[in-house]
């Protein structure tokens, strides 16, 4: 188990990094926002190293796909998750074309799947 994570009776603690950035004070309320929304995420809290998040586990493939996306989205290290895979979800999970797989369960620590910025509109 990573150093990262802690289980317990049925959950499990992994520490993500917080978003470094965030275009505006909406886009960090909907940050956290979805974050909340997951079902299987029963706490998190800030502290120096990053966000503690408590999950329940085995998370639904439907909460574990949210959290790969709002990770993606926020261009957030997806290897933490890593923790997460269950015989019922190393189907799609572990499968190794999905865009994640690498990020998750990769050798190396690469950086999460790239997200493109946003456009201004100059005229």
């Amino acid at each position: 188990m990573p150093k990262n994570s802690k289980r317990t009776a049925m959950t499990i603690e992994i520490t993500i990094k917080e978003p470094s950035w965030f275009y505006g004070y909406k886009d960090e309320k909907y940050f956290f926002a979805w974050l909340k929304s997951i079902k299987a995420i029963e706490a998190f809290n800030g502290y120096a190293k990053g966000l503690k998040l408590t999950i329940r586990v085995p998370i639904s493939d439907d909460d574990l796909r949210s959290l790969i996306a709002l990770m993606t989205r926020y261009q957030l290290n997806l290897k933490p998750l890593s923790v997460l895979a269950t015989a019922e979800n190393t189907e799609w999970f572990k499968d190794p074309i999905k865009f994640w797989y690498q990020s998750v369960f990769g050798d190396t620590d690469p950086a999460p799947p790239k997200v493109p910025r946003p456009r201004r509109n100059l005229q």
